[in-house]
């Protein structure tokens, strides 16, 4: 009975061991199952590649690049490593694209140039500057003649270009990857993007019109979307692009452009216009508006010019549409720039480009004389050289000469910083001939000046005051000796020796004159000639005059004259 008791309990006990056992191995499978497919889950994802450095380890990786802690034995496990502290250099680290950390990225502005706005993308908007930071969902719009170079995260630059308008979607950097995602969308307008080269598996740069989407891998191109015309265009000067609109796509290489009407396939692409010649354009330029002449290029209809200064290739000043092959720039500053144009094909796809460096040296203008008047006759005290500035003139090169080569000469003076010039000597009497020229900043000196001609008179004496006396009727009467070419004296009255305060001018044709007596017990008086031309001669030694006070014993005598009247 025991022994039935036994053989029972041992068999339940086996019984109940396989079932363990049983229940072991399902779950063993179960796990070598899911870790299977874990795997192959993982195999399908995208996969970023990190090459091991010396002194790298599994957890310097993870807290570096990726998300989080606990995908460090995720990690492990993945790439098969038995010793996470001692990676091999030059090992290959799969790490999926979906653990790596992902921060927002910005925009920063380079270049701005007329008038843009910023559409903020909390509805806020205000006016875009150089020290404005875009993220994602911002809208920015130029107006006309207005237009910005900006730079994204992995240092690609986008020219956004005048009427137009440009939303970013996207803005995304992987950690420390070098991975960028940008995914911009053009609404209206057009912009030119120089595209670093994406890396993969995830960085990405994608242009959206309504007509199309542009994705590019590295490459220099632009993108036009023309809102009225509901028409885009693409155009690649270096690398490639894909278009796609649905399910069709078209692969534009270098030297290609395709157009793309709203709803439908994009254009096969065509080759671009070869880049215009440049050759036999000035390369100085002495006028503030430059102008260039182009060499007909086959195909053109139109010419789109820009010009950039020399050391900013990326910061255009100018941008502007050309019917024909006469180009005029703006009003530009001394300096270097460069000249870049592309011919307009009949499908409005822009060509390739031609660049032409230039500078700007303006020469100032002649200035034009104001004083003395051309053939005037003067006193050599009289004499005052004035000139109107000349735009772009620092200051001024003046020239007198006995003759009108000016191969004598009298003044030669280079460094005049105003519009005058008073002859420190003298002049004699004779003819003589002038004339001045503008000098820049850089030193270089514009054309001169027509000479003009002037006479200088022979000198008018200065007449001699003689005296200045009170007469019986209490007027003053004041002479000078006569001067045979005088036609008419001036004669100046006033309270102080430099006669800024003056009191009373006279004329008169005599040597002599009376008047009342000034208020002021002090003054004094000067007389010059007027010729029968009308010129003036030097002015006498001031004379001074000061009213005498009587005698005293005048006043004694007064005084007892008014007692005894008061006592009678």
């Amino acid at each position: 009975m025991i022994n039935n008791k036994n053989r029972l309990a041992n068999q339940r006990f086996s019984s109940i061991f396989q079932c363990q056992i049983i229940v072991l191995l399902a779950i063993f499978s179960g796990t070598l199952l899911l870790l299977g497919t874990t795997h192959q889950v993982l195999a399908e994802e995208k996969e970023w590649i990190y090459t091991i450095a010396p002194g790298d380890n599994l957890w310097n990786i993870n807290k570096t690049y990726l998300k989080g802690m606990n995908n460090l034995s995720r990690l492990q496990q993945l790439n098969q490593i038995q010793r996470p502290q001692r990676l091999p250099p030059g090992m290959q680290l799969r790490i999926p694209v979906a653990w790596l950390k992902v921060t927002p990225a910005v925009v920063v502005v380079q270049h701005l140039q007329g008038t843009v706005h910023l559409d903020r993308a909390d509805g806020s908007q205000q006016l875009l500057t150089l020290d404005t930071t875009l993220h994602v969902g911002d809208t920015v719009r130029s107006e006309a003649h207005s237009m910005t170079t900006l730079q994204l995260a992995d240092g690609s630059i986008i020219l956004l270009q005048e009427n137009s308008q440009l939303t970013f979607d996207t803005l995304s950097i992987y950690g420390k990857t070098g991975m960028v995602d940008s995914r911009l969308r053009l609404k209206d307008g057009r912009i030119e993007s120089d595209v670093k080269p994406v890396k993969p598996p995830s960085g990405r740069f994608e242009i959206l019109t309504p007509a199309a989407l542009s994705s590019v891998r590295g490459t220099r191109f632009r993108t036009t979307m023309h809102d009225t015309e509901q028409v885009s265009r693409t155009e690649v000067s270096h690398g490639n692009i894909i278009v796609s609109v649905d399910e069709a796509s078209v692969v534009v290489d270098k030297g290609f452009g395709t157009v793309i009407n709203v709803g439908e396939p994009p254009a096969p692409p065509r080759p671009l216009l070869a880049a215009p010649s440049l050759i036999g354009l000035a390369t100085v330029i002495t006028k503030k508006t430059p102008r260039f002449t182009l060499t007909p290029l086959d195909g053109a209809h139109a010419y789109r010019a820009f010009i950039t200064p020399a050391d900013k290739p990326n910061a255009p000043i100018f941008d502007r549409l050309f019917p024909d092959f006469n180009l005029q720039g703006p009003i530009l500053d001394d300096g270097d720039y460069l000249l870049q144009v592309r011919g307009v094909d009949s499908e409005g796809l822009e060509g390739l480009d031609g660049t032409h460096p230039f500078s700007i040296d303006i020469i100032p203008e002649p200035p034009a004389s104001t004083t003395p008047a051309p053939g005037a006759a003067r006193y050599h005290h009289e004499i005052n050289f004035q000139w109107q500035a000349s735009p772009y003139a620092t200051h001024y090169h003046f020239k007198l000469a006995t003759d009108e080569t000016f191969s004598n000469l009298l003044i030669n003076v280079d460094n005049i910083k105003t519009t005058h010039l008073q002859p420190e000597q003298a002049l004699p009497p004779g003819q003589y001939y002038w004339q001045i020229a503008g000098i820049n900043a850089t030193g270089k000196a514009g054309i001169f000046s027509t000479p003009q001609a002037l006479t200088v008179l022979n000198a008018i004496a200065a007449p001699q005051m003689l005296t200045a006396t009170v007469t019986r009727k209490e007027q003053i009467e004041v002479s000078w000796d006569a001067i045979e070419m005088a036609i008419v004296y001036e004669l100046q009255i006033a309270y102080d020796p430099l006669f800024e305060n003056r009191w009373r001018t006279i004329n008169t044709n005599r040597t002599n004159v009376q008047f009342e007596p000034p208020p002021e017990a002090s003054y004094h008086l000067r007389v010059r000639v007027v010729d029968a031309a009308g010129h003036s001669g030097p002015y006498s030694d001031p004379y001074h005059v000061i009213a005498e006070t009587p005698p005293f014993w005048l006043f004694s005598v007064g005084f007892l004259l008014l007692s005894l009247l008061i006592v009678l």
